[in-house]
């Protein structure tokens, strides 16, 4: 499976626990555990915070593509942006 996201300047989505994101593209946030961490372009993060993690774009789009094959991470990642809508 090949999922990327693509986030517009100041999007802020939540990415489930137990999936493997990279940037591929743009600079954005992330914050899980309480701590902010600056992601840019190859950059990769296990989300393990069980409340998932929160990313927000920064400046310009920001590309991010999940780096594992996890049904269940895929379907938490939908469900997520179902309730933001």
């Amino acid at each position: 499976m090949n999922t990327q996201l693509s986030l517009t300047p100041n999007e802020v989505i939540r990415l489930p626990t137990g999936s493997r994101w990279e940037c591929v593209g743009g600079i954005g946030w992330l914050t899980q555990h309480g701590q902010d961490v600056k992601l840019r372009c190859g950059f990769a993060i296990d989300i393990t915070d069980p409340a998932g993690a929160v990313v927000e774009a920064m400046g310009g789009a920001l590309q991010l593509r999940l780096s594992d094959s996890a049904p269940v991470a895929f379907g938490r990642l939908i469900e997520s942006r179902r309730r933001l809508a």
